[in-house]
């Protein structure tokens, strides 16, 4: 594992341990200053250019980011994770579910195109026929 990857993994690490304490302030909705506040830093970060640096995979980054980076990246997906769950009304322009890197892509259409088969062998051709019907049960003697 590369220090980049043990660095994130400590952070996440250490961020999860944080917010397992602080639970129930962590569900309330956020104040609507509060939420422009983040959106603001949000578009900050952005206009670094940050999502096109997290969009090379974890495989290129570890490498090639500094920890001064790494931190940037952390504190946008901590903002973008704020926005979403405790931010309802408001909505960031491509915060849906992100598409995946060109590896992940590979990845996926090889596991996608397995299940399928498997889906195809699975699925039987022709009509479907009906289960047999099971005669009833009789009911249990109980006495003596």
């Amino acid at each position: 594992m590369t220090s980049g990857l043990k660095l994130i993994a400590t952070v996440l690490l250490g961020m999860s341990a944080l917010a397992a304490s602080q639970r129930d302030a962590a569900t309330k909705p956020l104040s609507s200053e509060a939420c422009v506040k983040l959106v603001n830093e949000h578009t900050e970060l952005a206009k670094t250019g940050i999502e096109k640096v997290m969009d090379q995979g974890p495989e290129n980054t570890g490498a090639t980011l500094n920890k001064e980076q790494l931190a940037r990246i952390e504190r946008f997906l901590f903002i973008e994770g704020q926005i979403r769950f405790r931010c309802p009304e408001i909505q960031l322009p491509g915060l849906g579910v992100p598409e995946p890197s060109n590896a992940q892509a590979e990845r996926l259409g090889k596991k996608k195109a397995a299940e399928l088969e498997k889906e195809s062998l699975k699925k039987p051709k022709g009509p479907v026929v009906p289960l047999p019907r099971r005669k009833p049960k009789p009911p249990s003697r109980s006495g003596g």
